[in-house]
C-alpha cells in the first residue's frame, strides 16, 4: 500500500482502536472473494472492452452499497475510458477528503489474452468495494473517495487523468492511500507448474520461477507481512497505518518502506 498525506498524523487514541476494531469485524470474507473471482473472470482487463466491463461492474456494486457514484472520462489511445468515482459523505467536515485507491486493470506478456490479475490488482478493488460498504453504513468525519482507475498498468493514465481533474478544482484532500497487490498468498510448495506455464515468453516464464523460488524462501520469515510504502514526508501517515495495524492485533507483520520513489 502505498500513502500521502497532508496533513499531520495522529497517534491511534483508544478509542480509535475500538472503532477500528469494530469495523474490522464487520469485514466479509466472502464478499472479497466474490469481487476477485468476478474480476478475474473477464480473463483480462487490459483491453478496452474488459476493463470499461469490470469499471462498470465496480460502478453497480458501489450503487447497490448505496454510495454516489460518477464515471470520470478521459481519453487515451484514442479512445474514451472511465475511472469510476464513489463517495461516503462526511458527517463533520464533508469538504475535507481522503483517497483510497485502486486499480482495475491489469498485465502479463500477452495481456490481450490472458491476464486475469487476481493479485494485482482485483485483490485492491475488493478491498475499496469492503471498506466502502462498512463506511456507507457508519461514515467518518472526513468524506472518504473511492477511486478505481484504469489504465494504471499503461503509465497509470487514469490516476493522472484524475489527478489533473482534482488539481484544478483544488479539492481538499487530506490523505491518499493506494491499494495496491495485498492478496498474495505465502506458497506452499517452491514450485508451481501452472505459474511458469501460463506465461508465453521464455523470458517471463524465467522471471516467474525466480519470483517463486524467492518468494517462497522469503515465507520461512513467519507470519503474512503487508508492506506500507510513502515519501519521506509521509513518514506521520505511515506511522500512524503501522500503529493501527499492529494494535489491531490482527497477525500481520508490518514493513515500513519510507522512500520519496513511492508514490
Amino acid at each position: 500500500m502505498q500513502m500521502r498525506n497532508s496533513a499531520a498524523a495522529e497517534t491511534v487514541s483508544d478509542h480509535q482502536l475500538a472503532k477500528l476494531n469494530t469495523k474490522l469485524s464487520e469485514v466479509r470474507i466472502e464478499n472479497l472473494k466474490e469481487t476477485i473471482q468476478q474480476l478475474q473472470s473477464y480473463g483480462n482487463r487490459y483491453t478496452g472492452e474488459k476493463q470499461c466491463e469490470a469499471a462498470q461492474w465496480a460502478a453497480e456494486r458501489f450503487k447497490q452499497y448505496g454510495l454516489q457514484v460518477k464515471l470520470h472520462y478521459y481519453d487515451f489511445k484514442g479512445k474514451t475510458w472511465p475511472n469510476v468515482i464513489a463517495q461516503v459523505t462526511g458527517t463533520k467536515h464533508p469538504d475535507k477528503m481522503i483517497m483510497l485507491l485502486a486499480h482495475v486493470d491489469s498485465i502479463s506478456d500477452d495481456p490481450a489474452n490472458g491476464a486475469p490479475g487476481a493479485d494485482d490488482n482485483a485483490s485492491g478493488v475488493a478491498v475499496l468495494l469492503e471498506i466502502a460498504r462498512i463506511l456507507k453504513m457508519s461514515p467518518l468525519e472526513y468524506s472518504v473517495f473511492f477511486c478505481i482507475f484504469t489504465n494504471e498498468e499503461q503509465g497509470t493514465q487514469g490516476s493522472k487523468a484524475y489527478a489533473k481533474k482534482m488539481k484544478q478544482e483544488a479539492m481538499n484532500i487530506k490523505a491518499a492511500i493506494n491499494v495496491d497487490l495485498i492478496g498474495y498468498n505465502r506458497p506452499e510448495k517452491a514450485f508451481y507448474y501452472d505459474a511458469v506455464t501460463s506465461h508465453i515468453t521464455l523470458k517471463h516464464k524465467a522471471k516467474a520461477l525466480v519470483r517463486m523460488m524467492r518468494n517462497y524462501y522469503r515465507s520461512f520469515e513467519g507470519d503474512n507481512v503487508v508492506k506500507i510504502a510513502g515519501r519521506v514526508a509521509d513518514k506521520a501517515l505511515l506511522s500512524t497505518v503501522t500503529e493501527g495495524i499492529n494494535a489491531a492485533g490482527i497477525g500481520l507483520k508490518v514493513k515500513e518502506l519510507i522512500d520519496d520513489g513511492c508514490g
